[in-house]
């Protein structure tokens, strides 16, 4: 059987309160020196609609759920919790049962009320979607699950992305 996640990977959907995380779940980070903050998820026949692809729907919750959380890896920030305030996607290939789905991504920036971000999602290394998000920025310290919490299980990332 194929393991749920490559090495390096560790399970970030168990923290409390995340039980929509959960559900869709079990998603996975880690922190590459160069690419920043990853994550993935493993396709199950639970993620596949009645074709057995992965749902659309479950890849767009992925994007919203890592575009904002890629950012809580620069030390220098407390966004809070992230509200979407838009998230558009272009599908660009599929992803079957079995298959690693990865997402990367980039802080385009930040204001004082608003965070910008782009991102790509693979599936075994070909692009799958395309995605970009604008979400509200919250209060400081104000989330259960803190950005110190989510360092400590993948480490930070020694380039973070644009500070500002």
């Amino acid at each position: 059987m194929t393991s749920l996640a490559p090495d390096g990977f560790v399970r970030f959907d168990d923290l409390a309160g995340n039980a929509y995380m959960e559900m869709v779940g079990p998603l996975f980070m880690r922190v590459d020196s160069e690419r920043g903050p990853l994550f993935g998820f493993r396709v199950e026949p639970r993620h596949c609609n009645a074709i057995g692809i992965c749902h659309g729907g479950m890849i767009a919750t992925f994007a919203d759920i890592y575009l904002p959380t890629q950012l809580r890896f620069d030390p220098a920030f407390d966004d809070g919790y992230t509200p979407t305030i838009s998230l558009t996607l272009d599908f660009l290939g599929m992803a079957r049962v079995g298959t690693w789905v990865e997402g990367s991504g980039r802080l385009l920036r930040r204001t004082g009320r608003m965070i910008f971000t782009e991102g790509l999602v693979t599936a075994d290394g070909e692009p799958v979607l395309r995605a970009s998000g604008t979400f509200r920025r919250g209060k400081p310290g104000e989330r259960i699950d803190t950005n110190e919490h989510l360092q400590e299980l993948a480490g930070t990332w020694p380039t973070p992305p644009l500070s500002g």
